[in-house]
């Protein structure tokens, strides 16, 4: 259950990173389908298996999380001003109120989105990396093509 939950913060902070920019910087394009082609948590890389069940969908500044038959919702807010580039992502309970913050840090190169966060009410990653007791999360994601 642990790793699920993992896999559930990890997945919702790439939604972030769109159209969710603050004044001043150029918002990153990230409206669209993504499906998760590797992920590490807390330094652990997660089975190919594991990911199979997982798709992000980002539509301006909210998104949709489906894992295993699930279905999460929420908002984020993204910086593309600073170095690296940070999200702030706000899941929302079945009532529409905030369960959970998740701060991060994320890249997008092309149709490739990588995103490094941090378990909720933590401190946001400094670094693109996943290392034992940290307790970030890594994820790489692949824009689906329509």
């Amino acid at each position: 259950m642990r790793f699920l939950a993992g896999v559930v913060l990890t997945v919702g902070l790439c939604v972030l990173a769109g159209s969710g920019a603050r004044a001043g910087a150029k918002a990153d394009n990230l409206d669209g389908t993504w499906i998760p082609t590797s992920l590490e948590v807390d330094g652990k890389k997660a089975p190919a298996e594991a990911l199979k069940n997982l798709k992000l969908v980002i539509k301006g500044t909210k998104f949709t999380l489906h894992i295993d038959g699930k279905t999460l919702n929420g908002s984020y807010k993204a910086d593309p001003s600073k170095t690296p580039k940070t999200i702030d992502a706000t899941f929302e309970d079945p009532a529409g109120k905030t369960a959970a913050v998740v701060l991060a840090i994320y890249e997008l190169k092309g149709d490739t989105f990588r995103v490094c966060g941090a378990a909720p009410d933590k401190a946001r990653p400094k670094e693109f990396a996943s290392k034992p007791g940290e307790g970030h999360e890594l994820v790489v994601y692949k824009r689906q093509k329509p």
